[in-house]
């Protein structure tokens, strides 16, 4: 039996109800009549709303006292497959003397996809039971009836009829989007209300509809509900209502939190780690991307992994803390640990793939430009404008997972590899940077970074730090950077948008707009930057290893049978000028520059 928050006396007569358990309904009845009635009696002495669960064997499966104002109606897992109903019928009180069904009720039936829900009204000598079942095209009711003329047959036809007819989930017919609600607390409103925007764009992103969002603002998260257990109660009537299926907190939670959350809202509870991550499943394509999203989903769910509360850890020992359950799931905990450790492996081969890809174009002597910047900023979009590629781009978040490289000719300048990343994001979390630090060192390697911001976003500040944040962490922040702001064609002014203090274009990737001076300038910049490289000087050429004393940093000069091997650091056009030279005829005069 479960209680509600109740004083000792009233307690003592629910006591009164255990013998409910031993009861046996007739299978050719929907309903023992003394027992409605005595429920009925208990309600108006308790003033609580009392609920019971049915099998159809006859059997009483559970008891439930609910608090002064409900009661929560628990979701009964002996469920028979997603398109049959559960095989459990629930009756419950309604002490204000309405009989009808509310709102909550055909919710409650058909998101538990209940045989049957009664609403039993419990005016004394007037006591009346509505009964509703779920049907494809709503709720159908049936009643109110006296208890004295309850209508058995008819009311179990209702059953087995519904049963024939529901052939899919109910509460949202298949392939619907889920219906998702958002949460998020912090001291600051106008931050967090911006945060709950970009938490709705994600859910879009994974084919989730918003049906409701709430920024309560408070010094920290509650260590148990992380909205606090009084918002969580508000929040579990208004769910209940707009038929939500999904709530998703805008913060990374505990395992204990989501468990607590659920109890109180009824609902599945995800957070905004889970929810990136579901979104990274979706667009993973190449094999190191799959790796990636796999490793972050592993090392998120480790230490959410539960079983039957924490009875069920090893750790725990003593009485009740033995059996299956703890066997089950410390092997659970072992092979994802197994798991992370092969997936470790395997990205590690992954990175000394990428660095050697990446030493064949610094053999190669191309120069490489990452795109850079906050999801959903463009970057797509500029590569697939700049460089006449097709690469994947959707005005949605995280459109880009895997990094894309593509050539970028630049005119008299040659050639410079450009790199599409995947966006940063505010709230980004250290695991999931540590699980895909091997595409985001994309920008590490590269020579320039051009940091494409979306200057038409109100936020447009706020992310450009986080994406500096990022680079930071990533040990690129000295970069040399250009700043593209996208989607200028959008902006009233351009006078709005506060200048950096590094090179800057306006620009728009979807129309065309500053595309030519933008890759001029990459391309100056390139050539401007030095770059590593070695070089054989023949003794016969003794002029160029001059120029590269005169034009570059000599870093180290070692000595051949032929000439002098040279480890130096030059710009890109002295690099051009220095093999020219070296091309040209034997000795010392053809190598004035």
């Amino acid at each position: 039996m479960i209680y509600g928050n109740i004083d000792g006396v009233r307690r003592s007569a629910l006591e009164a109800m255990e013998a409910w358990y031993e009861v046996k309904i007739p299978q050719d009845k929907f309903a023992e009549e003394d027992m409605l009635r005595e429920m009925a009696e208990m309600t108006r002495r308790i003033n609580r709303e009392i609920c019971i669960y049915l099998g159809r064997d006859g059997s009483v499966l559970e008891v439930v006292v609910g608090r002064h104002d409900r009661v929560n109606l628990e979701v009964w897992t002996s469920r028979r497959g997603l398109s049959r109903l559960s095989g459990v019928r629930l009756i419950h009180t309604h002490p204000g003397g309405n009989p009808s069904l509310s709102e909550m009720d055909e919710h409650t039936l058909r998101k538990l996809r209940l045989d049957a829900l009664g609403a039993l009204s419990t005016e004394e000598g007037r006591e009346l039971l509505c009964v509703g079942y779920a049907a494809r095209e709503g709720v159908k009711l049936l009643g109110p009836f006296p208890l004295a003329g309850l209508p058995h047959d008819e009311l179990l036809d209702a059953i087995r009829a519904a049963d024939e007819e529901v052939r899919f989930e109910v509460g949202r017919a298949d392939g619907a989007a889920e219906r998702a609600a958002l949460i998020g607390c912090g001291p600051d409103g106008g931050g967090g209300e911006s945060s709950l925007r970009e938490l709705e764009n994600l859910a879009d992103t994974a084919g989730a509809e918003t049906v409701h969002r709430v920024f309560q603002k408070r010094p920290r998260p509650d260590s148990a509900t992380y909205i606090g257990s009084g918002l969580a109660e508000e929040l579990a009537m208004i769910y209940q209502k707009l038929k939500v299926d999904v709530c998703i907190a805008d913060d990374e939670i505990t395992g204990a939190q989501a468990r607590n959350l659920e109890a109180v809202l009824g609902v599945r509870v995800v957070d905004r780690t889970a929810l990136i991550l579901d979104i990274f499943a979706q667009r993973a394509r190449s094999r190191e991307g799959k790796l990636q999203v796999e490793l972050a989903q592993l090392r998120y769910r480790l230490p959410r992994l539960m079983g039957a509360g924490t009875a069920m850890s090893r750790l725990g020992g003593g009485i009740g803390t033995r059996g299956p359950g703890e066997r089950k799931l410390e092997m659970d905990r072992r092979l994802i640990r197994r798991r992370i450790f092969d997936l470790e492996e395997q990205m590690k081969e992954v990175s000394r793939q990428r660095d050697s890809q990446r030493q064949r174009v610094k053999k190669n002597e191309v120069p490489v430009a990452a795109l850079v910047g906050y999801t959903n900023a463009g970057k797509s979009t500029l590569l697939n404008a700049m460089c006449g590629s097709d690469a994947f781009a959707e005005d949605k978040l995280f459109a880009t997972l895997d990094p894309l490289k593509r050539r970028l000719s630049a005119g008299e300048g040659g050639e410079v590899l450009l790199v599409d990343t995947v966006g940063f994001i505010h709230k980004l979390p250290h695991s999931m940077i540590s699980a895909f630090r091997s595409t985001l060192e994309e920008a590490k390697h590269a020579d320039l970074l051009v940091h494409v911001v979306d200057a038409t976003s109100p936020e447009y500040k706020h992310q450009m730090t986080v994406v500096r944040d990022v680079l930071e962490e990533l040990g690129a922040g000295d970069k040399p950077q250009i700043i593209a702001f996208n989607k200028a064609d959008a902006l009233p002014s351009r006078e709005e948008i506060e200048k950096p203090d590094v090179p800057f274009y306006f620009i728009s990737a979807k129309r065309g707009i500053g595309l030519q001076p933008l890759a001029d300038a990459i391309r100056e910049a390139l050539g401007a930057l030095q770059r590593e490289v070695v070089l054989e000087v023949p003794f016969a050429k003794g002029a160029v290893l001059a120029y590269l004393h005169e034009n570059g940093k000599v870093l180290e000069e070692t000595y051949t049978e032929t000439g002098v091997s040279v480890r130096a650091l030059l710009g890109g056009d002295a690099v051009k000028r220095a093999r020219a030279l070296l091309a040209g005829g034997a000795g010392g005069q053809s190598a004035k520059p």
